[in-house]
């Protein structure tokens, strides 16, 4: 129940303030401020801010194991602390495919209201391929 409370809150947040508020302010919950992830301190002198920075935890979930839904398949996305940052759309020419399909891809087969970490909540979609430019 507290948990289901808690995660409502979190999703509302990121809503309505967006991803980048939300790690960078926290948000608060039953009149406690909580904070979501730390950023790198400037200097490190203080070894107690420094300690939370080192206890973010960034996370991909590989090709396949994401936002599975019956038209699309997201090939990896990114998050910290559990929160999604980052997607991203992987093509490779073993299969014909090249960035510019990745990119329509994003463009023609993910506008599903019902997935806001594509509409809303990712800050930033990646469309990569195995090319390599000097």
């Amino acid at each position: 129940m507290a948990r289901t409370k808690f995660l409502s809150r979190l999703v509302s947040e990121l809503d309505f303030r967006g991803t980048v508020d939300v790690l960078r302010r926290g948000i608060e919950d039953q009149g406690v401020k909580l904070t979501l992830a730390f950023s790198k301190p400037a200097s490190g002198l203080n070894e107690t801010i420094l300690k939370f920075y080192g206890q973010n935890r960034p996370d991909g979930h590989p090709p396949g194991a994401l936002l599975r839904c019956s038209r699309w398949e997201l090939d990896l996305g990114l998050f910290v602390n559990g929160i999604p940052v980052a997607t991203v759309e992987l093509k490779s020419p073993v299969n014909g495919q090249d960035v510019s399909h990745a990119i329509n891809q994003y463009r023609k087969d993910r506008d599903e209201p019902s997935n806001a970490m594509l509409n809303r909540r990712a800050v930033v979609h990646f469309a990569v391929d195995q090319a390599w430019c000097p």
